[in-house]
């Protein structure tokens, strides 16, 4: 049995209180309180009343045996020695009390002040004899006695704080194990009574007791089934055997250490498992691409990232990165709007991440890729949707540049300049009159800025690409402008291709090499247009050649957007061409310009590039009835009738609010085919009234400021048909 508890002091409910007094008086009304606080009576020199010296020994050395336990606090002085033949040692009036103490068996609860406790210099021992006996007590009284089986707590203080929270755990300890709770090691019991206690300040000893009571169970319970854990891995047997152990000996927060370290090596465990699982769920996702399967695809992604996110936060970002910028590939290369929706989504998503750190390289970057993704759903989708996500991508574009500065980031800030010039180009084709060519100024603009760092000598793959864009604008600009200053534009884009393919090289660069004979096949075409005799010859075979030269690269199956995208350009060259020729030859390349209009149909669907189908379906419908000139009789009428129905479902797509000098186009071309009609018909005011009314809704957008070129053109068609309407017999 355990001694102290059972050896029946005169006052059980009694726990002794031991210490120098003028010293540490304030040290034991706290340790005092605390006994009171667990329903104990204090025994110490404040209850013992007025002795003579010869009776002191005996009266401390009565008060340890009737405590059920004893308490002792030693300061920083030694205190009173009696003159007594009972003390032939000269010890101190406490060092013969924790004698008795250890003597009768009784719990001991030892406190010690600590070198840092803040003290009176009257409240340190200057006796040189007092102050060796005070070291070797505090020595002796540390030292624990492997023979005893009594209770005993040793606990260092540095403030009087500390010691009222220690003493409060202390004597809460021996509340427990007197209401018969032993079951558990101190060492538990006393981690539970601090628990509580720093829970509940306030609360009673009763409830404390009543707590801890409720807790003995519960710790059994769990250290029975940490008992019954297994493990093959070694780092988790370690673990959780440790806790086992720390669990055995009562230290309950070193079992949660343990148990946590078990946890973590379970996790890591799971989350190389998971690793792994995302990984092939990756990889299977780029098979899918690979089978043109963008949906699963984007599912498999999805299902990677949601496995690995509460494993790992960077590598599930990564896979969000690499989804983004596939499904973006994807759609791009193959028109499909949903892919590249799919792809929006996952950008939007990372960059919603990165918005607390708004001005960060990081946010700025995801700025940049979003606004790309945004650009190319723009491109190919009609209507004030696709205006929408025009306008988004530039927002985006101009967020990038406040952190991508000239001068802080000079090659980051030609890139974005060079991006936001490429989404301004196609806000700019889109619309028509001043606002058109402010667009156009602008993108112009923003490429001649990142051609200030772009240069041919320093970054010539990074020159090349924006000289190759800045073709492309000025192209527009030139379609607009009309005239002398017109073909000069010309001039100026086809300069700006042939520079791009000083670097880009079919068998380095294919892709950028086909990019670049676009643009130039493009530029070299509008030029071809607008110059009359041999050199327009010359430029539109030129162009065809820079065309065909794309499709060498570009092919249906691999980059079918592409390749449509310049089956149309090619059927323009060719259209131009043929009306340049007479005879066969002519009717050849309008066969072959046809042909070319139809294959870019199969890929460019109303239902998946709007635009582009529109753009098309207008190039078909314009070559159709030029052909239906040439050939002429019930022929040109079946040619002209299929022109017009090419032509009559456009400003669904082409709608003036969003497209005006695409839908004005659209009208003229109408008006054109009816006039075709016209001329084949034996009754023609129908088809010529029609005529006219297209072309003056087409002059509502061309104006002699905005779209000279156009105005010019489209004012003598009117007066053109005005006069056949005015040779008609009434």
């Amino acid at each position: 049995m355990e001694a102290g508890i059972q050896d029946e002091p005169k006052t059980y409910r009694a726990i002794m209180v031991s210490s120098t007094f003028t010293d540490l008086e304030a040290h034991r009304r706290e340790i005092i309180d605390a006994i009171h606080r667990f329903g104990f009576r204090a025994n110490g020199m404040e209850y013992s009343g007025a002795r003579t010296d010869a009776d002191v020994i005996e009266s401390s050395l009565g008060m340890v045996r009737d405590s059920v336990a004893y308490a002792c606090v030693i300061g920083h002085k030694y205190g009173q020695t009696p003159h007594d033949a009972r003390n032939p040692d000269g010890l101190s009036i406490t060092e013969l009390e924790f004698n008795e103490a250890r003597r009768r068996g009784r719990p001991i609860l030892l406190f010690l002040m600590g070198d840092d406790h803040p003290v009176l210099p009257a409240d340190i021992e200057t006796d040189p004899e007092k102050r060796a006996k005070l070291a070797a007590f505090r020595e002796r009284a540390k030292r624990v006695d492997p023979d005893r089986e009594a209770t005993r707590v040793y606990d260092t203080f540095l403030s009087k704080e500390q010691f009222a929270k220690q003493a409060a755990i202390a004597i809460g300890l021996i509340a427990v194990k007197a209401a018969g709770e032993s079951r558990l090691p101190d060492r538990a019991i006393q981690g539970a009574v601090a628990r509580f206690i720093d829970l509940r300040p306030d609360a009673t000893g009763g409830q404390v007791v009543e707590a801890i009571e409720a807790f003995v169970p519960e710790f059994e319970a769990l250290r029975e089934r940490v008992a019954a854990l297994d493990a093959t891995d070694n780092r988790i047997r370690g673990a959780q055997q440790a806790a086992r152990q720390a669990l055995d000996q009562g230290d309950l927060d070193a079992a949660r250490r343990y148990l946590a370290e078990a946890g973590e090596a379970r996790v890591d465990k799971a989350a190389d498992a998971v690793r792994e699982a995302a990984e092939s769920l990756a990889e299977l996702a780029r098979a899918d691409l690979l089978a043109l399967d963008w949906e699963s695809a984007a599912a498999n992604w999805d299902r990677a990232r949601a496995m690995l996110a509460p494993f790992d936060a960077k590598a599930e970002e990564g896979l969000a990165f690499d989804a983004a910028s596939n499904l973006e590939d994807h759609g791009v290369n193959f028109g499909n709007g949903k892919a590249l929706e799919a792809a929006i989504v996952v950008w939007r998503e990372l960059q919603s991440r990165a918005s607390t750190h708004r001005k960060s390289a990081k946010a700025a970057s995801l700025s940049n890729n979003l606004a790309i993704a945004l650009w190319h759903h723009g491109e190919r989708t009609g209507g004030p949707e696709g205006l929408r996500l025009l306008d988004e991508a530039v927002t985006a574009y101009r967020e990038a540049l406040t952190v991508y500065t000239r001068d802080a980031m000079p090659a980051e800030w030609a890139m974005a300049q060079n991006n936001l010039g490429n989404a301004l180009q196609t806000q700019g084709a889109r619309c028509g009159g001043p606002e058109g060519l402010r667009l156009l100024n602008e993108a112009v603009g923003a490429y001649h800025d990142a051609l200030i760092i772009r240069t041919q000598a320093d970054l010539p793959i990074d020159w090349a690409a924006t000289r190759s864009n800045l073709g492309s604008a000025l192209i527009t600009q030139a379609e607009r402008t009309g005239g002398a200053e017109g073909l000069q534009l010309f001039v100026e884009a086809v300069a700006c291709a042939h520079d791009a393919l000083t670097v880009y090289t079919r068998a380095d660069m294919p892709a950028e090499w086909a990019k670049a004979q676009i643009h130039l096949g493009t530029a070299l075409r509008a030029q071809g247009e607008r110059t009359s005799s041999v050199e327009s010859q010359r430029l539109l075979a030129d162009a065809v050649t820079a065309f065909r030269n794309a499709l060498t690269i570009y092919t249906r199956t691999d980059t079918s957007a592409a390749w449509a995208a310049t089956q149309n350009s090619l059927g323009s060259a060719l259209g131009t061409q043929a009306m340049r020729k007479e005879g066969p030859e002519g009717l050849l390349l309008f066969a072959d310009a046809v042909s070319a209009f139809r294959d870019a149909l199969l890929v460019h669907t109303r239902v998946d590039m709007p635009v582009d189908w529109a753009m098309t379906q207008n190039n078909l419908g314009n070559t159709l009835r030029i052909q239906a000139e040439r050939v002429g009789g019930a022929q040109g009428l079946r040619l002209l009738t299929e022109a017009v129905a090419a032509f009559r479902d456009l400003p669904t797509v082409f709608t003036r609010a969003d497209m005006p000098a695409n839908w004005a186009m659209t009208h003229e071309n109408l008006s054109l085919a009816y006039e075709g009609m016209a001329d084949l018909r034996e009754t023609p005011r129908n088809n010529l009234v029609a005529a006219e009314a297209a072309l003056l809704t087409a002059l509502e957008i061309y104006t002699p400021q905005d779209m000279p070129h156009y105005f010019e053109k489209a004012t003598r068609a009117l007066a053109r048909i005005r006069a056949k309407l005015a040779a008609l017999p009434e």
